[in-house]
């Protein structure tokens, strides 16, 4: 839903310039998708036991790409300072890095981590028209689709990372 408001309101910016060029309407809206990329929240920059790191999970797949490495990290806590052993974003990771890990005193926020991004595969469409008021409008038909980051895409084809969704279960 989000990414249809966003296209409604891309529309109607294209629509004031008056310009039916479909590239320029998909250089557009792949504008304010790349603003809205998804993410998922993965630990990284907090305390974390790093024996149980397992290679399958997303801290194990983004240190094996290099993303992440095994570091340190300090945090306030009601006695003052403290570290811990952490998972930490490397030079390669940081780009991906969305959000970074929070903790604060009374709650703790993972990191968000870009997992794709959404762009415009096609435009099929500019209508141009008037609101009520006068003002000029465009209706844009577009296929949108998602481009996983280099990281997670390779676990589409790993039957062991969605096991809970197969029927019937994968052993891995």
């Amino acid at each position: 839903m989000k990414h249809v408001l966003t296209m409604a309101l891309l529309a109607a910016a294209l629509a004031a310039c008056g310009n039916s060029d479909n590239s320029k309407a998909a250089k557009e809206i792949n504008g304010a998708l790349a603003k809205n990329a998804p993410c998922t929240e993965i630990p990284i920059g907090l305390p974390v036991d790093l024996n149980k790191i397992g290679a399958d999970g997303a801290l194990g797949i983004l240190k094996a790409k290099g993303y992440v490495t095994e570091g340190k990290v300090e945090f306030d806590t009601f006695r003052g300072k403290s570290s811990a052993d952490a998972m930490v974003m490397t030079e390669k990771g940081k780009p991906l890095l969305q959000r970074p890990a929070d903790m604060g005193r009374y709650y703790k926020r993972d990191a968000c981590i870009t997992t794709g991004r959404f762009e415009v595969a096609k435009v099929e469409a500019i209508d141009f028209g008037n609101d009520i008021e006068g003002k000029p409008i465009a209706s844009v038909r577009a296929k949108i689709k998602f481009v996983p980051e280099e990281w997670i895409a390779d676990t589409r084809n790993n039957p062991c990372h969605y096991t809970q969704l197969q029927h019937p279960p994968v052993t891995c």
